[in-house]
């Protein structure tokens, strides 16, 4: 049985709230180049794009964030929250067509994100729509900070020549990566 959204429309908004496993001395030590006063901006934008792409192949957050998943149309029993691991579910509401929220507190979920609410909020109208606001903890295990710091260099060593999402996989980061790519059954 397929547990996956059957919806209509999904969004994720996310917003970083916690520095990353990566620093850039550490990316600037990996590199063996010296910071200097113009660097840090540069270095820090690879290691959030290297964040990212590490964060979207694995399906699990790299760096504590909250974030905000809405869902409309039919939707199957259980949701899927992307980017576990879930530290708490901040606020679950129904939101009726007028922009009305009611909050949903007979729910359950676990830090796979795997989240269940009540029968009656499945069947959603035009207009109406299931909001959920929750935090994450980062995934750091089996080197996933290698994985973020092979990817930023083969960036540095191309300047702009790729983008992360190809960097990945050219460096073996994507290789690295796939005991801890999230699967769904």
């Amino acid at each position: 049985m397929n547990n996956q959204i059957k919806a209509m429309i999904t969004t994720t908004k996310r917003s970083v709230r916690g520095p990353s496993i990566v620093t850039p001395e550490m990316l600037a030590s990996w590199l063996r180049i010296d910071l200097t006063d113009e660097m840090p901006e540069m270095i820090q934008l690879l290691i959030d794009a290297s964040n990212d792409a590490v964060q979207n192949h694995i399906g699990r957050s790299v760096v504590p964030c909250e974030y905000r998943k809405t869902w409309q149309g039919k939707l199957n029993n259980i949701l899927v929250l992307p980017f576990p691991w879930i530290d708490e579910i901040t606020a679950l509401n129904y939101v009726d067509r007028n922009g009305i929220a009611t909050a949903i507190t007979n729910y359950n979920y676990n830090i796979e994100g795997d989240l269940s609410i009540p029968t009656r909020y499945r069947q959603l109208s035009t207009g109406e729509y299931i909001e959920c606001q929750y935090t994450t903890t980062p995934f750091t295990e089996g080197g996933i900070n290698i994985a973020i710091l092979k990817t930023a260099a083969y960036m540095y060593e191309r300047r702009g020549d790729c983008d992360s999402s190809e960097a990945l996989v050219n460096s073996g980061a994507a290789d690295m990566l796939k005991p801890f790519v999230r699967v769904f059954l």
